[in-house]
C-alpha cells in the first residue's frame, strides 16, 4: 500500500503538469496480467490519484487533459465491470468511493452514471458481505449527491 500512496502522491503533482502521463497507460496495461496482486496495485493507485489530484487542486477537473481524466475513469470503470474476485470487486468499489470527487463530472452524464451504478447494484447480491458493504458505502455516496 505505501507504493500505491507514494506513485499517487507524485502523479498527483506531474499528472497536471502533462507529464508522468505513461503511467496510466502502464497501470492500465498491468491490469491485464493474470496477477490479483498486480490488479489489487493498479486498481488501489488509480483510486488514490484520484482523490489525491483532487486533494492537491480542487479545481483539477478543469486543468487536467481530458484524455487523461477519460483514462482514469476507463480504469475505475473498468476494473468494477470486469472483475469476478471478491478482493478486486471490494478495491474497486473503494476505488469509487476514494475517486468520487475526481469522478463528480463524470457522473453527471446519465449514462456514465447509470453505466457504474448498473454494476455497483449487482454487487449487492454478492455472498460476501465486504463486497455489500463496500457496494452500499458507494451507493449511499451516489444518492446524497444525486
Amino acid at each position: 500500500m505505501a507504493g500505491t500512496l507514494l506513485v499517487s502522491h507524485i502523479a498527483a503533482i506531474e499528472l497536471p503538469s502533462n507529464n508522468w502521463n505513461e503511467l496510466i497507460d502502464i497501470i492500465s496495461n498491468n491490469l491485464m496480467i493474470d496477477n490479483v496482486n498486480v490488479k489489487l496495485s493498479c486498481i488501489q493507485t488509480t483510486g488514490y490519484i484520484c482523490e489525491e489530484l483532487i486533494r492537491v487542486n480542487p479545481d483539477i477537473n478543469n486543468l487536467i487533459n481530458v484524455e487523461l481524466k477519460n483514462k482514469l475513469v476507463n480504469i475505475l470503470a473498468n476494473s468494477l465491470t470486469c472483475n469476478q474476485d471478491d478482493l478486486l470487486i471490494i478495491e474497486s468499489l473503494r476505488s469509487i468511493f476514494n475517486g468520487f470527487d475526481f469522478l463528480k463530472d463524470t457522473f453527471n452524464s446519465k449514462d456514465h452514471r447509470d453505466f457504474i451504478i448498473k454494476y455497483v447494484l449487482e454487487y449487492a447480491q454478492k455472498n460476501n458481505e465486504e463486497v455489500r458493504n463496500q457496494e452500499l458505502i458507494v451507493l449511499i455516496n451516489f444518492v446524497c449527491i444525486y
